[in-house]
């Protein structure tokens, strides 16, 4: 009984330490979609943010990245996890 009690506790203080590590938030994911210029006519690029444990990152540009943007948020994130956030 003793064994089991003191496994039990490991358990509870590893799974702490992990949450720690890691604590849920969730944060909106956006997308972006770049100009050529202030009339916003003419896309010249896209970006996608990225959930990842741990928190939202910066996804790559495809095209080229301007001045000129709007963005979207697409979904949230939860940063504990790296999945969407339901």
């Amino acid at each position: 009984m003793k064994m089991l009690a003191t496994v039990c506790a490991a358990l509870t203080l590893t799974a702490g330490v992990a949450g720690a590590l890691y604590a849920r938030s969730i944060e909106p994911v956006y997308s972006t979609v770049y100009y050529s210029d202030a009339s916003k006519t003419e896309v010249v690029g896209l970006s996608i943010e990225m959930c990842l444990q741990g928190g939202v990152v910066p996804g790559p540009v495809s095209g080229t990245q301007t001045a000129y943007s709007t963005s979207s948020i697409i979904y949230y994130c939860d940063t504990a996890t790296g999945s969407i956030a339901p």
